[in-house]
């Protein structure tokens, strides 16, 4: 057989294994039945639904869901790529239709655990659409059937937070009317006396709180109510007496709150270069202060002192705080330098101190009573440097950076780490802080013509720092720390910044309800988006406001109380504090697309 036979044959067998290979129809065995067959066909749809919803291209996932769902009616995987489907939908934004599909879900499965995530979904679909009156009738739902579940605590804290700052008195009312059986219809009648007692109705508070002490004598609002109650009856001559429940009945823990408003420091910069971050975190604590004292009636104290990012400043701050203000705990500072001195003083004096962005990996060793919300510094170079390496396959890089101790420490994390895998580091640039012409370090970098350059960044060197990469013609792919991640890299940034790749710990478009409702909430307040350093403020003071909620009002106390938190649901994501007390922090990567932040999936 002469070789252009062979070859003619060997290019036929080719083209049918390619064939084979890319056919998306199963082979039918001629003994198969057919529903296996087009259980096995429903299968392949639901597959690649899957992967396309995994894969963030969610209008194609939505495709793929209603082809099955059209197709396949008797499929195991249909309530299943209804429930997804109307996911993929609710994070595109397309409310009116998700809620369509879920109802559908619900009432074509009732059973289905799906129709129970349903009822969650659908909640959280109409809080971001709007409509808190909708939102919390399924959040009240969806506890009906879920208890012991972590879904449950998702579900709690979004209607904690429509009753709290969303719903009216009058829906509040329709829903304590409407769910009388609901598990949480305690919750419901406690904060509607409450809603009731501000606008002076006390008779109208007074119904609800007799209707919330008669059936529900193990209520976790229990005291609160009876306390509410005493007041309500000394204002206004009611007699104590109508509630029909003996004292000897009333053997409930009830926490040790504070005679007086408790003192919480607060110290950060709020002048100077780093004034944007100390803000950003006074917001986020002054939200949370706000609406805890709203909910428990605890009122909070909170001292402010100006650090100016300066370790004297900061230190004569902190011995303020202790010697004449006597708070209970400390809130930052921000910057990692002033911390390390507070945080001594703190640890010296037994104040439990959390800083919710500081980096420096020396904090957490200084003492018991320190914690830290932030990843270090080591955390984040690494997470960069394995995903340059491993993911995108880069050998090659070049560093740029100021002489920042938190920027030369990411940079060092980095450039270890891309050593250990027998990379190189073809050009290692610094500069000082504050200047704006990088002439002479781009020259540089672009002579040594590096795969990726990862640049450790404030926001405002970010933005000066892209456009002169596109100037000097340097293509490499950008690498960045958590700076990239401000809103105002994107405004200000343009198409300079469009694919950059950066850590971070807080992700504005994230799925989780808490972050959704710390978003929605921080913007209502203040008319503009939070960034991860407002988040960080936020989760940091109801850390320690949980611990106070609890009977937890002395340093000591408190620090006791910090140390044992373990998953708290936070606006920056879940926290666990560790022995050392680190948070235990997951890193995310995210890049920027069309003036969007889009998280990077390996």
């Amino acid at each position: 057989m002469n070789h252009k036979l062979l070859f003619v044959l060997s290019q036929v067998v080719l083209l049918g294994v390619l064939f084979s290979c890319t056919s998306t129809t199963p082979t039918r065995p001629s003994d198969m039945p057919d529903r296996q067959y087009l259980e096995m066909e429903a299968e392949l749809v639901f597959d690649e639904a899957l992967k396309n919803y995994r894969e963030n291209r969610l209008q194609l996932a939505i495709e793929n869901f209603e082809d099955l769902i059209r197709s396949y009616p008797n499929s195991r995987k249909r309530a299943e790529s209804y429930y997804l489907m109307g996911d993929a939908q609710y994070r595109l934004r397309q409310y009116p239709q998700a809620i369509h599909t879920l109802n559908t879900l619900i009432t074509t499965y009732p059973q289905n655990e799906f129709s129970t995530k349903a009822l969650l979904l659908i909640a959280q679909t109409y809080f971001s659409g709007e409509d808190y009156l909708q939102a919390a009738a399924f959040s009240i739902r969806f506890l009906d059937r879920v208890q012991d579940n972590p879904l449950a605590q998702e579900a709690h804290q979004l209607l904690e937070e429509l009753v709290y700052s969303y719903l009216t008195v009058g829906e509040l009312d329709q829903l304590a009317e409407t769910y009388q059986q609901a598990t949480v219809r305690d919750k419901l009648l406690y904060v509607l006396a409450r809603r009731y007692s501000q606008k002076n109705e006390f008779s109208k508070a007074r119904r609800v709180l007799i209707d919330l002490l008669q059936h529900y004598p193990d209520s976790a609002y229990y005291v609160a109510a009876r306390t509410l109650y005493e007041q309500i009856r000394i204002s206004g001559g009611y007699d104590l007496s109508e509630i029909r429940r003996t004292e000897q009945d009333s053997s409930y823990h009830r926490p040790v709150l504070p005679a007086k408003a408790l003192s919480i420091g607060l110290i950060c910069p709020l002048t100077g270069r780093y004034a944007v971050y100390g803000q950003a975190v006074q917001a986020g604590i002054k939200l949370a202060i706000k609406k805890f004292e709203s909910r428990e009636g605890i009122q909070i104290n909170l001292v402010t002192r100006d650090s100016q990012a300066d370790p004297i400043v900061a230190l004569q701050a902190v011995n303020q705080l202790i010697e004449a203000e006597e708070v209970v705990a400390i809130l930052g500072p921000v910057m990692s330098d002033p911390t390390v001195v507070v945080a001594g003083v703190a640890q010296g004096h037994h104040i439990p101190l959390i800083t919710p962005t500081a980096t420096d990996r020396d904090i957490s060793s200084i003492g018991s009573y320190i914690f830290r919300l932030n990843a270090t510094t080591a955390t984040q170079g690494v997470e960069m440097a394995d995903y340059a390496v491993n993911e995108l396959g880069y050998r090659k890089f070049g560093l740029l950076y100021s002489t920042n101790p938190g920027a030369i420490q990411l940079a060092r994390s980095f450039e270890n780490r891309v050593l250990q895998y027998g990379g190189f580091i073809v050009s290692d640039q610094q500069f000082v802080e504050g200047t704006t012409d990088f002439r002479e370090q781009m020259e540089a970098l672009k002579a040594a013509e590096p795969e990726a350059i990862y640049i450790p960044a404030t926001p405002a060197e970010a933005v000066l720092i892209a456009p002169q990469l596109a100037y000097h013609h340097i293509d490499a792919q950008i690498l960045g720390s958590e700076g990239w991640g401000d809103e105002s890299v994107i405004r200000l940034g343009e198409r300079y910044v469009n694919h950059a790749i950066f850590t971070a710990q807080f992700y504005s478009s994230t799925d989780s309800p808490v972050g959704t409702q710390f978003q929605s909430t921080f913007q209502y307040e203040y008319g503009y988006k939070p960034d991860r350093t407002a988040a960080l403020g936020y989760d940091a003071v109801n850390l320690i406001l949980s611990c106070v909620a609890q009977g937890n009002t002395t340093p000591t106390a408190i620090q006791q109380c910090l140390a044992r938190t373990r998953d708290y649901e936070g606006a920056s994501g879940k926290i666990t504090f560790l022995e050392s007390g680190d948070a235990k922090r997951d890193v995310v990567l995210l890049t920027i697309i069309d003036g969007n932040f889009v998280e990077v999936h390996d």
